[in-house]
């Protein structure tokens, strides 16, 4: 290990890395973009966090933050929209080459941590259903029988979740830097079969 941190003292060490991003810190203290010889930083990619953001995102983010919890290397690159993770091209430190592997996995491949990934759409897929999912689902049901009213949060949860099971991913879609989008038409004909056999 101290033989690659030796080779990768810090990042300028990476090769020039097809279609990176390159920043430096123009005029007015702000980050900007940048050629590689005037460099001061590369964008990780795949590393944001904010409105736009997904849990692949903030699963990356988590990941490369792990590897340098001190902030050595990592800077962040604020927008109107998101921050963006930043690695300093210069800092030498002994984070330098797990940092650099990663910045070149991710040019490979999305997702460092699919694992954590999963577990933080799941956490949105709960957080969206208790915002607003269970709202529309009800709106849905009630659009087509006035009657469904009279079911309880409990038990739409219920039957959200056994249609969920039957269909996989089918009640819901995913997209990667957004919000979770229900698709509730099919899912309320489905329950209102099963409860009240609705043609």
């Amino acid at each position: 290990m101290e033989q690659e941190n030796e080779t990768v003292r810090n990042l300028l060490d990476i090769p020039r890395i097809y279609n990176a991003r390159y920043v430096r810190k123009n005029d007015w203290d702000m980050w900007s973009d940048c050629d590689i010889e005037t460099a001061e930083a590369i964008a990780i990619p795949h590393c944001l966090e904010g409105h736009e953001c997904g849990a692949m995102e903030q699963a990356n983010r988590e990941t490369i933050e792990g590897i340098d919890p001190d902030s050595e290397i990592l800077s962040v690159r604020h927008s109107a929209y998101h921050r963006e993770l930043l690695a300093m091209l210069d800092v030498a430190s002994e984070h330098s080459a797990e940092i650099a592997e990663c910045i070149m996995a991710l040019q490979d491949y999305p997702i460092l941590d699919e694992s954590r990934m999963s577990e933080l759409e799941h956490e949105q897929c709960c957080e969206d259903w208790a915002d607003y999912g269970r709202r529309e689902l009800r709106q849905e049901l009630e659009s087509i029988d006035e009657s469904s009213e009279e079911l309880t949060d409990e038990q739409i949860d219920e039957h959200w979740h056994e249609w969920c099971q039957n269909h996989c991913e089918g009640g819901w879609r995913h997209e990667i830097g957004s919000t979770l989008f229900f698709d509730l038409g099919e899912v309320a004909k489905t329950i209102l079969v099963k409860t009240w056999t609705v043609s």
